[in-house]
This record gives C-alpha cells, structure tokens and sequence, in this order.
C-alpha cells in the first residue's frame, strides 16, 4: 500500500479530526499506523502505550529521525498533538511522545521501544482501549515545521499493522521539528541544444541519491526497459550444462525494487535520449502509472503484464522483508528524469498523450561556466589563440544565426567538454574536427551549400579534405572562410613563432 492510500484510508474514517489538526493532505510525510497488543483496566499499572523498535526492521526509527540519529537517547520528548477518538467521538487531550531507549528482555532477548503518554487522557484511554483498536501516528508538515499527529483509535479496528513512510531527515536535534529533504516524484525531461549540460544538471541534481541510468536508442523495447524471461546457461547438480530461464529486470524494474527497498529515500530513474526511441511504446502499460496524485505516487496501479516479472520483484522484496506488491506502480520516492537534444525532436517524436505527462524544462545555451581552454587556429594571418568561449560564441554560433539555423541546432558550452579539450592541442584539435566539425558539416549545413562555403574555406568540397587539411602537421592553408579567419582574427590573440 502507498502513502496516499495509507493517508487516504485515515481520513475516510477521521476526516473532521484531520482538519481540525490542519493536516493537508498534501503536506503528509508519512503514516505509522499499530494496533494495540492487550487492553487496559482501571486496575492497570501501565501509564503508556509501547511499540517496539525493532518490529518494522528498522523503518520505524526512519519514522522517527531523532531515533535514527542517535544510539543512546534516554527521555527524549517531542510535542504532538494528540488526539482521543472514542467511539467516533472526539476529545482533545493535551499529550507528548516521550522516547525512551528502555531494554526490555523477553524470549527474543533485548530490544528498545518507544513509550507513548497521553497525560491527563491516560485513566480515560485505560478504560476504553482494548486489543486490536489502533493507534495512528501522522508525520506532516505545519507551516515550516514538521510534526507528528496521534490519532488513538478505539472506535473500529482498521487496516491492522500498516507502516506506510515517505520522509527522511538529515537534521540530528531533540525536537519534533524535523526537516525533510525528501521531494515528491516527479516526470521531467530536460532539452536544449546539444552541449547545454542536461546530463550535468541531472548529474548534479542526483548526486548522493539511489540513480539508475539506461540510454534509449532506436533498438530500445519494453523488454530492454522492464525486462524479460531469458534463457542462462548453469550448472545442475551432476555437473552437467543446462539451460535455464530467468527474469532479467530492466531500468524500470530495478528502480522499482530500489524505490520500494528504501522508501524514505529518493531514487532516480535517468532516460538519456528518450526520444531515440519511441518512448510510448517502450514504456508500454507504464504510460498509465506516469499519472502522479498529489503525494507524488502513480495515480494509478496496473496488473503486469508479464507474472515472472511481479514474482521476480516480490522474490527481492521478501528477501529484504519488504512487503510485497500485488500491482505495479511509480511510489512517490521514486523520480523519472530524462534528457532530449531538442535538435533531435524528428527522430522519434513524443506524441502528445506521452508529453503531457513529464514536465519540460529548457536549458538556454549559457557559456558563464564552460570549459575554460584555449584553441590554435591557423588563420591566413598566422596561427591565432583563441578560447573556446569566443570561438563558440562569437564565431560559431554568431555565423550560425546569421544563416538562419535555428536555435536548438546551435552549440552549447559542453559540446566540447574539459576531457574533449584536453591539456594539449593534439587533443583538442581531434576533438574539434571529429565532433564539432563534423556536426556543422553533415548535420547543420548538410542542405546549406552556400552557408558552408560562407563558414569554410570555399575550395574544401567535403569532409574528407576539411578532415586532411585541418589534421595536418604545419598546415599551410585556413579551413575557414575569409569571414570566419576576420572573426578569429578580431577575438584571437597572434601567437609568435
């Protein structure tokens, strides 16, 4: 079950106590919901309510960060607003979640549990709490802070033993006001022009963060992306080679198991080149889960289509005592970013029902941090240095508007990145010739004739003599036009012989 349907079966049932805690349904982190082991008397001696730490394999102490964060905590309290539902009628009792490492032996041996007291409510909560009612615990944000609301149900057993989290703290400190860092799932794709750093940015934004990269290309189907049965060759038991058949788990499945795995933790499933692949197809019946609710997780659960992949996904949750899943899903920690060169957008275009669901963001070309080297460019003038800033810039791109080229064919700052360029113009010079000019000659002016002989030398009639002419040791002649060697001249310093 995930949070939204954890979050959303409270507040059928509680939905006048969720508003009056100011609970948005949009600002929930997590649901710990517990049923109560034996019931209370009058007679009773017990002033709280225990829930052992150990019971959950440890997503209980995720629940509760400050227990996360620290080994030997005694007496360390946290305010909650706590709210005494008896049969379906509300009181609020003032209350406090007192956390208190206590060992307690029993036929396991020893573990630590939290305490729950309720002050005043406690007689009253006493006499009305028998075995299997519930308790609910809901981690939310209130304004800036978060917070933990208990709803203390004697009303109707619920949905017994559930743990449902999406949060996590980085901030160790005695209080219930915890920060999160962790966002809501999203779908979006990242285009520009070639070399305006979407791969970096997505590198960057993931960076410490569970990531599972794959590359679309035009070969690329659903079973490379979900994954499929396929056979392996083993050895049985007499020693003899068989062949056998195993679900192996794409991109989409291995996120899946990892998301699931580590639910208060953010998980990255990176597309390179979505669109060199048609995407709709390879996503297949996932297009339906790409629909997000307001947590962040699929709006909607699908059956799999094939039953050895949800077995094999169930084998690896059970081994990590996850609970299992009946449907397939995207859980809210669960993030799909892509990348797509909008220069590239014909080869396999996304159709509209696909698009609509990921959100785009444009990265303009923006030199402000580019690599920081410097080209030698033989010139009619003599060899001219000039950095690849103002090569790309001021030459470049500024001779590629001047012919009309559209903006998403221009060159962006890591076209040619740090490694590309190298620490010696051997490097470099191999670089220049073997992708950027190679782009301008067969990709952007391909059906510009006249545009390229205005950007090279007007006696170079194809790439092999560009390629031999700029390559040669001591070249003799500029590969450039006039216009071009006046540019380089203009930005470039003269280098002495």
């Amino acid at each position: 079950m995930s949070l939204s349907q954890e979050f959303s079966r409270v507040k059928s049932t509680f939905s006048n106590e969720c508003a009056t805690l100011s609970i948005n349904a949009n600002e929930v982190l997590g649901v710990l919901s517990f049923p109560v082991k034996r019931g209370y008397t009058d007679s009773s001696s017990s002033s709280n309510v225990q829930l052992n730490l150990n019971s959950s394999n440890g997503e209980i102490r995720k629940f509760f960060p400050i227990l996360e964060n620290s080994e030997n905590f005694t007496h360390t309290r946290a305010v909650v607003d706590a709210f005494y539902i008896k049969q379906g009628n509300a009181s609020i009792v003032e209350g406090d979640i007192n956390y208190r490492r206590k060992i307690v032996t029993n036929q396991q041996g020893e573990y630590p549990y939290i305490q729950l007291t309720f002050g005043g409510g406690i007689m009253q909560i006493r006499r009305d709490w028998l075995v299997d009612h519930e308790v609910i615990i809901i981690r939310h944000r209130k304004g800036q802070d978060v917070i933990y609301s208990v709803i203390l149900n004697t009303a109707t057993a619920l949905h017994q033993g559930t743990f449902c989290i999406n949060g996590v703290s980085q901030s160790k400190k005695p209080s219930v006001y915890l920060r999160t860092t962790l966002e809501k799932g999203k779908n979006k794709i990242y285009y520009g022009a070639p070399g305006t750093g979407k791969s970096y940015k997505i590198e960057a934004e993931t960076a410490g963060a569970h990531n599972i990269k794959t590359v679309f290309h035009p070969d690329t189907q659903y079973s490379d992306f979900v994954g499929a049965l396929k056979p392996k060759m083993e050895q049985n038991t007499a020693g003899d080679l068989v062949i056998t058949y195993q679900f192996r788990p794409g991109p989409y499945t291995k996120a899946l198991i990892k998301a699931l795995e580590h639910p208060t933790e953010q998980v990255y499933l990176i597309i390179e080149e979505i669109n060199r692949a048609p995407a709709a197809a390879v996503f297949g019946e996932l297009f339906q889960l790409l629909d997000r609710d307001e947590f962040g997780n699929s709006s909607y659960q699908i059956d799999a289509a094939d039953p050895d992949m949800l077995e094999y996904i169930n084998q690896r949750l059970r081994a990590k005592s996850v609970t299992e899943i009946g449907q397939l899903t995207i859980p809210s920690n669960l993030s799909l970013l892509a990348t797509m060169n909008s220069s590239d957008q014909a080869v396999m275009p996304l159709d509209t029902a696909f698009k609509r669901r990921w959100s785009f963001e444009y990265l303009p070309i923006n030199f402000n941090n580019s690599p920081d080297k410097q080209l030698k460019l033989l010139t009619t003038a003599g060899i001219y240095n000039i950095s690849w800033k103002d090569f790309a810039t001021k030459i470049v791109n500024s001779k590629l508007k001047a012919f009309n080229v559209a903006e998403d064919r221009l060159i962006g700052p890591f076209f040619l990145n740090n490694t590309d360029l190298g620490d010696d113009w051997d490097t470099a010079r191999s670089a220049l010739c073997g992708k950027l000019f190679v782009y301008l000659w067969d990709d952007v002016l391909r059906h510009k004739v006249q545009d390229r002989k205005r950007l090279f030398n007007k006696n170079i009639t194809t790439y092999g003599d560009l390629h031999a002419s700029f390559m040669a040791e001591g070249g003799v002649d500029s590969i450039f036009s006039d216009e071009v060697n006046e540019l380089i001249i203009n930005h470039g310093t003269k280098e002495e012989v």
